[in-house]
């Protein structure tokens, strides 16, 4: 465990440092014989070392082939799917709320957490309803996989891959580094919690979500309670168990995790199999890793419905075209003026955000520099245009077709429905 003093030296380090691939040699020296032992020895299989495997098999079975809906701007599960998905997990939560949401839920938003960091479910939007979607290809590479390869990539898709933003949290930490540094802090006997005050600060470290996946990695032995009137779950004690604290040893000799993230920043297109140089001696069975495949760019006619209210336009602009060109065009489908700054935000198959800027705002990359044919789109991906930061003025573009034409330099409006609002409005009139 760091000292309170190296501890803070780290915070204080370069947070925007990249995961670096630890080298065995490192930590081979400091695993003591014991806690080899216990990773040569641990079994993994659907309910051990923690129930991980049979719970994330039984959330992939209830979204299907088909998908469920998801609602609002975060795209989270129904209320009512929630109470359903809960009921067939190995250990459901107990609450009392009215109207519990998917993060009243922490094992269920644990395991959405996973499926959006594996990139094995997707968001797309059909009409105006959104819905959480398998994906077929990333679904048969899991079936591919032995016990051993599922556990581990799991593992690694929420220690290192996940950020808060997936769940739609607007946080700058990483779930690992949210959950290494609670895991330092941890008492070797364990902790207890007596009333809802006193775990109210595991809303923030780790989250009460991660706390729910470290008991179903079998990281933490942790016991619940029922819970009073009208409140939501209880936490009544966690411990760290053997295998946890010889895992993390091995996996995290240095804990060289990037700890934040900030706003400006791009997110990297993450790559899996950073833990499996440390860790496949204990477990040579972990062969495969999680591949997330890129999607393919497609030429064409790209045809946007550009929305605000119960205003849209729909606007057809071919791929050689940059978000510059479609920018314009949409400014000049509401006669808006464009002497104002504004950006484009999308999101790619994780749920990060990435944005293309105005050209003056001089942030890469820019607008006048990004083709629509190089965006990470498909028909159902969604983005968002943000006109003029005083006035905020938000349009949601769904991409509803690319048609295989090939038009240069090609753009125009192809159908509306409403009048154009009025660029600088009495905004008590909206």
């Amino acid at each position: 465990m760091p000292s309170a003093q190296e501890f803070r030296q780290q915070l204080q380090g370069d947070l925007t440092r990249k995961l670096a691939p630890p080298v065995p040699a490192v930590f081979s020296l400091a695993m003591s014989e014991k806690a080899i032992a216990i990773l040569q020895q641990q079994e993994i299989t659907e309910t051990i070392p923690g129930t991980i495997l049979q719970d994330f098999q039984t959330l992939l079975d209830f979204i299907g082939q088909e998908g469920i809906a998801v609602g609002g701007k975060l795209n989270l599960i129904s209320m009512k799917s929630l109470a359903q998905i809960n009921q067939q997990l190995a250990e459901p939560i107990q609450t009392d709320l009215q109207r519990p949401q998917q993060k009243s839920y922490p094992t269920i938003n644990g395991l959405y957490l996973l499926l959006r960091a594996t990139g094995i479910a997707k968001v797309v939007q059909k009409g105006k309803k959104s819905h959480l979607r398998l994906d077929s290809v990333m679904v048969n590479n899991w079936q591919q996989m032995n016990l051993t390869e599922r556990y581990f990539n799991l593992l690694e898709a929420w220690l290192v891959i996940a950020q808060e933003e997936m769940l739609g949290e607007r946080g700058h930490m990483t779930e690992g580094s949210r959950c290494l540094q609670y895991w330092s802090r941890m008492s070797p006997k364990g902790e207890r919690f007596p009333d809802y005050q006193m775990q109210q600060n595991l809303k923030y470290y780790p989250g009460f979500h991660n706390l729910a996946l470290m008991k179903l990695f079998g990281l933490i032995e942790a016991s619940y309670g029922k819970p009073e009137v009208g409140k939501g779950w209880r936490v009544k004690s966690v411990k760290q168990t053997a295998w946890g604290k010889a895992l993390l040893k091995a996996a995290f000799p240095d804990w060289n995790l990037p700890i934040m993230t900030w706003d400006e920043e791009q997110p990297v297109e993450p790559q899996f199999g950073k833990l499996q140089s440390v860790l496949q001696p204990y477990f040579p069975q972990w062969q495969k890793i999680i591949e997330l495949p890129q999607i393919a760019s497609s030429t064409g006619i790209y045809i946007f419905k550009v929305t605000w209210h119960q205003i849209w336009r729909r606007i057809a602009i071919s791929s050689d075209m940059t978000l510059w060109d479609l920018s314009q065009l949409i400014l000049q489908s509401v006669d808006f003026d464009s002497d104002h700054l504004d950006l484009f935000a999308y999101k790619n198959r994780l749920g990060l955000t990435l944005q293309a800027f105005h050209p003056y705002l001089e942030r890469s990359p820019s607008t006048d520099e990004t083709k629509i044919v190089d965006l990470p789109l498909e028909v159902g991906s969604v983005m968002e245009y943000l006109f003029d930061f005083g006035d905020n003025w938000e349009f949601q573009l769904l991409l509803e077709e690319i048609k295989p034409e090939v038009r240069i330099l090609y753009g125009e409006m192809i159908g509306s429905q409403g009048k154009a609002p009025e660029q600088y409005p009495d905004w008590g009139d909206y």
